[in-house]
């Protein structure tokens, strides 16, 4: 303040370009940090409309519980995955990668505690064309990352799943042109392969 006093007073005229420039680089070191503060409300904000690991968990818990206690499971599955892909779809697009960290994290088909793909590949082998629409939504979900690639086609780390590949290959013959369900698995082989 005192150098703005005296700059005013015209008592240091030679070393104004120097304090201009000193007062610019401050500006701008402000300017920066605010930027950052409201960059981090802003995530915070967005970031508290991710689904929270309860509700993913509970998610899990009723998919499991409805394909081992029900005669008929279906329904209740398709219910399940349809309610984890609306879930995904109400997240932000800059924040999807986070939801697909936590559906792995929690581990939605049980492939990193079996170390298998038996539970998606039980799911995918059921005689429902909602459930395979509902699954397949997903599976595009989380192969939209590396981290969800992995996850769905490195089941044994010695080797790719080849097997879940094979299914949703054999699932998309059996589509009529055009469906959605087509289009997810379509998708999935595109984000896999690429």
């Amino acid at each position: 303040m005192k150098h703005l006093e005296e700059l005013k007073n015209g008592a240091q005229t030679k070393n104004l370009a120097e304090a201009i420039d000193n007062y610019k680089i401050q500006l701008g070191k402000y300017h920066k940090i605010l930027l950052l503060e409201l960059k981090h409300d802003h995530e915070s904000k967005s970031t508290s409309l991710l689904v929270s690991e309860k509700i993913l968990r509970d998610h899990k818990n009723k998919l499991v519980s409805a394909k081992d206690d029900e005669a008929q499971p279906e329904a209740s599955i398709t219910e399940v995955l349809l309610s984890l892909r609306v879930n995904a779809l109400q997240i932000p697009p800059e924040h999807r990668r986070n939801f697909v960290s936590q559906l792995i994290k929690i581990d939605i088909f049980n492939i990193e505690s079996t170390k298998s793909c038996d539970f998606v590949m039980s799911l995918l082998n059921m005689d429902s064309h909602e459930l395979k629409h509902a699954i397949s939504a997903l599976i595009s979900v989380i192969v939209s990352t590396a981290e969800g690639i992995k996850y769905l086609t490195q089941a044994d780390s010695k080797q790719p799943n080849k097997i879940l590949i094979e299914k949703l290959i054999a699932i998309l013959k059996d589509q009529e042109d055009g469906s959605v369900t087509q289009r997810f698995i379509i998708a999935i082989m595109q984000k896999v392969t690429a």
